[in-house]
């Protein structure tokens, strides 16, 4: 293990020393490092070719970007409420079941004609004027009895008793909960998918070690289908959160460039990575 002054002492020989090592580190990988300083501070460079008013108006725009995707995630999630609301209107009046038995899977629907006990949180009318509308619904299920399409028209009745009591904008909204609803059945595929995708991965790797890289890959493939089915809020607010952050950066270094002496302590920091890598880069030659 050589020191430092035995490798300038041979530096300054003009004999090469490459093949030597610096207190227990190969001179090559000494050599590696100190060109990866020279790159970093060659960087700074960079900051001279920022136009500052450029970066202020990329900072503003991706401040606004920010302010909008939050706004359509406030909108996403009053989607949701008003489809949860349809559900449970839909709820108290039928409900589809199902059951395992030695002939298989039964399956039927649930009428509930005892009146509701309260209004559904969310929807503005009275508990007389919801157990009127809930009697009507009741008397018109009797009449599907033993029709597939009573869930249906349970759904269908509660849309429209909705549609009449929200205000403009609810009412709009709700026209787009109903497609949302619609599209639930995806979310239930891509979890079906992960779940198959885990049992083909167990058993694959059990039965051959050597198929490890292509169950990796399958689990990925399944986890990234999950995550874009899943819900849009929590994806929309981490891109607002995002962009918020980019563009606060943005705009301090667009008042930073503005100043006086610009990034003068990071120059400062430059000069002394291209100083040290310099050496390093010249001993491991």
């Amino acid at each position: 293990m050589s020191d430092l002054a035995t490798v300038l002492s041979t530096w300054l020989d003009g004999q090469s020393t490459t093949g030597m090592d610096l207190y227990g580190i190969r001179m090559l990988a000494v050599g590696r490092f100190g060109k990866g300083l020279l790159f970093l501070a060659g960087l700074s460079v960079g900051l001279d070719l920022l136009d500052p008013d450029n970066v202020r108006r990329r900072g503003e725009a991706n401040q606004g970007r920010a302010e909008r995707t939050l706004a359509q995630g406030r909108h996403k999630r009053d989607v949701a409420r008003l489809s949860a609301l349809h559900d449970a209107v839909t709820e108290d009046m039928a409900t589809v079941w199902s059951a395992s038995t030695a002939g298989g899977t039964v399956s039927g629907i649930s009428i509930h004609a005892t009146p509701p006990g309260r209004v559904p949180e969310g929807l503005d009318v009275t508990l007389e004027v919801y157990r009127s509308f809930h009697r009507a619904v009741i008397d018109e299920l009797r009449a599907y009895a033993g029709n597939e399409n009573e869930y249906t028209h349970a759904r269908d009745r509660a849309a429209e008793f909705l549609s009449s009591h929200l205000s403009g904008p609810d009412r709009a909204l709700f026209t787009e909960a109903e497609r949302a609803g619609r599209n639930e059945g995806c979310v239930l595929a891509a979890l079906a998918g992960v779940l198959i995708a885990i049992v083909f991965v167990f058993g694959a790797v059990k039965t051959s070690p050597a198929a490890m890289p292509w169950a990796f890959m399958v689990m990925i493939a399944a986890t990234a289908l999950l995550l874009f089915t899943l819900s849009t809020v929590s994806r929309l607010r981490a891109a607002a959160i995002w962009r918020w952050l980019l563009g606060r950066v943005l705009r301090r270094l667009a008042a930073t460039l503005r100043s006086a002496r610009p990034f003068h302590g990071f120059r400062k920091a430059a000069f002394a990575l291209f100083f040290v890598g310099s050496i390093l880069d010249m001993l491991a030659s």
